[in-house]
Formats: C-alpha cells, sequence, structure tokens
C-alpha cells in the first residue's frame, strides 16, 4: 500500500514527496498542551494511506 503511494507522483514527474506523521503534542509554548491542541499545531496525525488520494 505504501509502494503504490510513493509510486503515484511518479506518473506526472514530481521529484519527491514528503509524508509527516507524528504522534507527539508539543508543549514547549508556556509549557501548556493547550495552546497546541487548541489551534491543531504539531498534534497526531493519521496514517497517511488514509488521508492521500
Amino acid at each position: 500500500m505504501f509502494c503504490d503511494l510513493a509510486r503515484r507522483p511518479e506518473r506526472p514527474c514530481f521529484d519527491w514527496i514528503l509524508i509527516g506523521d507524528s504522534s507527539h503534542v508539543g508543549d514547549a509554548y508556556g509549557g501548556s498542551r493547550e495552546i497546541c491542541l487548541k489551534r491543531g499545531l504539531a498534534v497526531p496525525r493519521q496514517a497517511p494511506a488514509i488521508t492521500a488520494p
């Protein structure tokens, strides 16, 4: 599944693709996670195969 996802951009001649995923919720801003969660910054993301067409 991920191999096909990586090969799809080759058809229209994309040079590279970056798929970011994270399980980290930041707490650097004021020592609290509230801002990150409220604004959706650096929150856990879905597996790339679910969100990519």
